[in-house]
């Protein structure tokens, strides 16, 4: 073994046993059947298992109860797409067809009009079901990932089958929801298979089966011994769920954790007549209470440092405070204002597409999936602070409703006076990310105004150094423009069926930033897909807005190992007026001169200025067409420019994820210099509707001649303060 392997051995090991000394073994409870279960109640004076069915469908923990005729009148009128995608996913159930995870819909029926649950029906690989203690997680010589398995077991294809029993009345889909749990707790008797290996997919499977239940139970009560069965499964996850509590300690725990807890809280308030659903309530909010602080930033931002588990601790944390005021659990004044700073944060960090910024990993992750959305849309959580009477900071919502809402508070009208020619909604619009700001603790930048926005990621690699969901993209930016998102994040394509594949999204090479001699900023962990080596920290050291620009400086120290020890400063120049941005990349050096020992590699983004309808390219410049939504939004051309010497540009394919587990093609910009190059700057120009390609060049070469971009520095050493909110072009920092 050479020396370096036994090094990177002794390091890797090291890191996953500070990991595993935090984490908790799963242990094995016992298996609970409806006769066990009848006798705990007796026993603990809750009466007979017959008379606690008849209660328990009778009461709505989660979902409103609202008049049938009412949801069916307001689905139709306002939200008819709602009903189509509703149709597709439940018809396809039907037929024991699924989509999950890009798969597209896909028939996993087994012959016998059940469903191979246990079988990652991507790649055809199937989990055998030994006890849950012995079950791989990842199978090391496949391609197959346990999420889809764990995914399609969340039942949330369940709670659509109950909306359309609501929304249609037809007994289908009744008849359907109860052959599919029926088939499943036979596939899956406790504690055999995969379906029993993580915590989190029992507490969300829980809650989706009794949030379906409530659907259903709106039309009329479903057979009670389908019930039993099914209420004495519901108390064996309550039970499996606080034996194996994901918890790695504090600030070191994760969504999964997060999960766990409000899966105790739903299940210990149906069970609350045991004295193990009262211990499960009063521990799951007391937990929740400290890890909203823990795992949030002092600005509201997810520390996992990743926008899509952002969005979906976010909607926790709003399913607590809907659970909670409903069933009249008290919560403290400092959770709900840590929620209503994840909500101003969620708004404020919109692009113009009104979706956040892809930062870090993304799995795709709900909890609730009462409507379909696109991955990173925020919409339906911010309105659902509205619904709470919280205000997320800059939302103006479109309508008086999302169909979320209406399932959730059964057409209950915001808390809030609604301002509109129509007193039934608000006016439509579009959505403009109009301004700029520095989340410090997040580490995130954005540089806004009006239908053009840009993001700078300075965040470090979240969880207490452990790096589970983030990626090496340091420095890196994205950048949308009206209705389209321009320059992009990578995304994640898998995460346990493909290490290298793992590996490549979340590399450096995959994001829109600097890379030197081919070597990560942080270094990966053989074999362990969820942690990082932490090697150096991005910081910003100078940031000023102002009504007319934006200007910023930050750096990272990530490869200070090697020789000189580098490090890397971006600043960017964003002039609102003139629409562009101007970037300035650095490699200094501080022990010693090492120019000609170093090979820099500048790229932009992961693939991506997406969906051109054309490309051209030159020595110096990417010019590729911006296609639009609207088809009444005239052509856009996105102009890529380099203006330092030593450097050209070349165009890659590359293949992303905009969503987890959906790969797509695109094309990647790579902006490189030989060795011995330190310094590259470069320009990002949204070419305005309508102006036509002379009219643009020639303006472009008039700012560029005018400022003498040759040339150009930030004077940025002085102190800047990022509150000059009225400070004139006349007193901005000169650029020379």
């Amino acid at each position: 073994m050479s020396y370096l392997t036994s090094v990177s051995k002794r390091i890797a090991n090291g890191a996953v046993s500070r990991i595993k000394k935090y984490v908790r073994p799963y242990l094995p409870v016992d298996s609970i059947d409806i006769e066990m279960f009848d006798l705990i109640l007796r026993s603990n004076h809750v009466g007979e298992i017959d008379s606690f069915v008849e209660q328990a469908s009778s009461r709505s923990l989660i979902i409103a109860k609202a008049h049938t005729q009412l949801i069916r009148r307001r689905i139709n009128n306002e939200f008819p797409e709602h009903f189509q995608a509703l149709r597709q996913k439940t018809d396809a159930a039907l037929k024991n067809q699924f989509s999950e995870l890009g798969s597209g819909y896909t028939d996993v029926d087994d012959g016998f009009g059940g469903v191979r649950w246990a079988e990652d029906f991507k790649s055809g690989v199937t989990w055998t079901n030994e006890h849950f203690l012995r079950v791989p997680i990842i199978k090391p010589d496949s391609v197959s990932d346990i999420k889809t398995v764990w995914e399609l077991s969340r039942f949330q294809f369940a709670v659509s089958l109950g909306q359309m029993e609501i929304l249609t009345g037809e007994p289908s889909y009744r008849k359907t929801f109860v052959n599919l749990i029926d088939d499943w707790q036979r596939k899956n008797p406790y504690p055999l298979g995969p379906n029993w290996t993580c915590a989190m997919e029992l507490a969300f499977r829980a809650i989706n089966i009794i949030t379906a239940l409530e659907l259903f139970h709106q039309t009329k009560p479903l057979a009670p011994a389908f019930l039993k069965a099914l209420y004495t499964s519901l108390y064996q996850h309550g039970r499996h769920i606080r034996a194996n509590l994901e918890n790695s300690g504090r600030g070191l725990s994760s969504n999964h954790y997060l999960a766990d807890l409000i899966g105790l809280l739903t299940l210990g308030a149906l069970f609350d007549k045991l004295p193990d659903g009262q211990e499960w309530v009063s521990f799951a909010v007391a937990e929740l209470e400290i890890e909203i602080q823990e795992q949030t930033t002092d600005d509201g931002f997810c520390y996992e440092s990743s926008a899509n588990y952002h969005l979906m601790t976010l909607e926790f944390y709003l399913y607590t405070l809907t659970f909670c005021r409903k069933n009249e659990i008290a919560l403290s004044v400092p959770f709900v204002r840590a929620l209503q700073k994840g909500l101003d944060i969620t708004s404020e960090l919109r692009d113009t597409t009104g979706a956040l910024p892809n930062i870090g990993d993304n799995d795709s992750g709900r909890l609730l999936k009462l409507a379909e959305r696109k991955d990173r849309d925020p919409e339906w959580l911010l309105f659902w602070g509205l619904m709470e009477g919280l205000e997320p900071n800059g939302f103006d919502p479109e309508s008086c409703a999302t169909p979320e809402s209406l399932w959730l508070f059964g057409g209950r009208r915001l808390q809030r006076d609604i301002e509109s020619t129509n007193e039934d909604c608000f006016s439509a619009k579009s959505h403009h990310a109009s301004y700029s700001k520095y989340f410090k603790s997040a580490g995130i930048v954005k540089m806004a105004h009006d239908d053009l926005s840009l993001t700078v990621n300075v965040s470090d690699i979240g969880v207490s150094g452990i790096g589970g969901h983030k990626h090496n993209d340091q420095l890196a930016l994205t950048m949308s423009w009206g209705d389209t998102q321009c320059i992009i994040d990578s995304g994640t394509l898998t995460y346990t069926a493909n290490e290298s594949e793992r590996n490549r999204l979340r590399s450096v090479q995959a994001h829109s930033t600097v890379q030197i001699d081919g070597v990560e900023t942080n270094r990966f962990l053989p074999g362990y897909l969820f942690a990082i080596r932490k090697c150096g920290v991005p910081k910003v050291t100078s940031w000023l807005s102002t009504r007319e620009l934006d200007l910023l400086q930050a750096e990272h120290n990530c490869y200070q190992r090697l020789t000189g020890a580098p490090i890397i400063n971006r600043s960017v120049y964003f002039d609102k007026l003139a629409r562009f941005w101007l970037i300035k990349d650095t490699v200094s050096f501080t022990k010693g001169q090492s120019i000609g020992k170093h090979s820099a590699k500048w790229r932009l983004s992961s693939a991506l200025i997406t969906g051109p309808q054309t490309r051209k390219q030159t020595s110096a410049q990417v010019e590729c067409s911006i296609g639009s939504d609207s088809d009444s939004e005239a052509q856009r051309e996105l102009i890529v420019r380099r203006f330092s010497a030593g450097s050209s540009i070349a165009v890659e394919p590359f293949v992303y994820a905009p969503e987890y587990g959906v790969p797509a093609n695109g094309f990647k910009t790579l902006l490189f210099a030989s060795t011995g190059v330190t310094e590259m700057i470069w320009g990002i120009f949204p070419n305005l509707a309508g102006e036509n390609k002379e009219q643009s060049e020639e303006l472009l070469r008039a700012k560029f001649d005018l400022l003498e971009w040759s040339n150009v520095r930030f004077d940025l050493d002085r102190d800047l303060s990022p509150n000059v909110a009225n400070l004139s072009r006349s007193e901005a920092p000169c650029l020379r």
